[in-house]
């Protein structure tokens, strides 16, 4: 399962139906397969074409729909299952249209959206009339959102019938946002994962087929351009799947409870910065997560007791980590100021010479201090760091010059 509040045009959709084939010619990712735990006996998945009923919503699940589309020797038939669009705060009668939703418009799908809460939701969906239902049924899910009725997983009676797309090496990372806490817990493995659905439960299936590769895909990026890397690798990895889904049933696995990890779905707080307990590396990889949804948020107190300031909640945004090895080099003052012991993580300065905001952090080996380019007060303007500081120099340290962060 995976759930985003924010999409992206369907930029990776369209890049996938020009360039899909000549990709899976050469394929990139090894697939990952466990003979220990091979399935036998009498239910063998039939070879495609399926009937395939897709459910998904955002750039993500795009690619794999797209792919889908450029290969439809692997689909006798293709329904798609959206959520209901999103209205937008600012205008009554505009409606957010999913990447997956517009997709299948583009190419004259058969489309539904699921009944609103009030009509019943999920339990109130019914399965479109034209959708055959056989043994050569598929039930696709791919960043849905919704927890599937067991009325729904019923139509598709065999597990390798109702299956999903996660993007984590499962059993890691199971939930709602696992390339997000990739990202945020700085892995340097991860993977995309078909698994069974199962009744009542998120990410615990039988897993398919899985493919791994150094994480992120994309050095330094954030999350919207690593999930359009993901995505591609995970179209690839379900056309893979479809093309040959005797064998891969054949070699599914179970997954290890003891391996299991969760990505929970997304919190402002998630964003806030914890100077005592984050290294500069550890901000940066969140700020990397989650900016996106959530920027980088601290609070500003003021250095000295008795003034008539009050605390304000600033956001960050341009962030890096500077060694401190650099810093010495770049800005003398600034790492003698750093390296004081005196100086406790969440203490800042400005850096004429690196235009930033320069921030202790909890240590690490080597030194490592986080650079901040812009800031925002709440209920400001977006500003560099020289204007910013030159705002709110009032609330630093009469003596140090430096703001306190907590």
């Amino acid at each position: 399962m995976m759930l985003l509040r924010k999409t992206r045009p369907i930029s990776s959709a369209r890049a996938w139906l020009a360039h899909s084939r000549v990709r899976l010619a050469h394929p990139t990712a090894s697939s990952a397969y466990s003979s220990a735990s091979a399935c036998t006996g009498r239910d063998v998945p039939p070879t495609a074409p399926y009937d395939v009923l897709f459910c998904g919503t955002d750039a993500f699940a795009s690619a794999s729909l797209a792919a889908l589309i450029s290969h439809r020797e692997l689909c006798s038939s293709l329904h798609v299952l959206t959520p209901a669009d999103v209205g937008q705060k600012w205008g009554a009668r505009r409606m957010r249209v999913s990447p997956v939703k517009q997709l299948a418009l583009e190419h004259s799908l058969p489309h539904q959206q699921v009944p609103s809460a009030e009509d019943g939701g999920m339990d109130a969906y019914t399965l479109p009339a034209e959708l055959p239902l056989s043994s050569s049924s598929i039930l696709l899910t791919c960043s849905f959102g919704h927890l599937i009725p067991d009325a729904l997983l019923d139509a598709f009676p065999q597990p390798w019938q109702r299956i999903n797309i996660h993007p984590s090496l499962l059993p890691q990372l199971r939930g709602a946002a696992p390339i997000q806490w990739a990202l945020a817990r700085r892995l340097t493995r991860s993977g995309v994962s078909i698994q069974t659905l199962e009744k009542g439960k998120f990410d615990t299936g039988r897993i398919i087929a899985q493919t791994h590769f150094d994480f992120p895909p994309l050095r330094d990026a954030g999350f919207l351009e690593v999930q359009d890397a993901m995505a591609e690798r995970a179209a690839r990895l379900l056309v893979q799947t479809l093309s040959d889904l005797p064998t891969h049933w054949k070699h599914s696995w179970q997954q290890d409870e003891a391996q299991k990890s969760l990505a929970p779905k997304l919190q402002s707080t998630h964003s806030v910065v914890r100077w005592s307990r984050m290294q500069a590396a550890d901000i940066v990889a969140r700020n990397n997560a989650f900016s996106y949804l959530y920027p980088l948020s601290t609070t500003l107190h003021p250095a000295a007791e008795g003034t008539s300031f009050r605390p304000v909640e600033v956001t960050l945004s341009d962030v890096a980590a500077i060694a401190q090895a650099d810093l010495e080099t770049i800005d003398p003052t600034a790492a003698r100021a750093m390296h004081d012991s005196a100086t406790l993580p969440g203490c800042a300065l400005v850096s004429p010479a690196l235009s930033a905001l320069v921030v202790k952090t909890t240590p690490s080996n080597p030194p490592h201090h986080l650079l901040v380019r812009t800031l925002k007060t709440a209920g400001k303007k977006s500003k560099p760091a020289q204007e910013w500081y030159a705002a709110y120099h009032d609330r630093a340290h009469p003596t140090t010059r430096m703001l306190t962060f907590t």
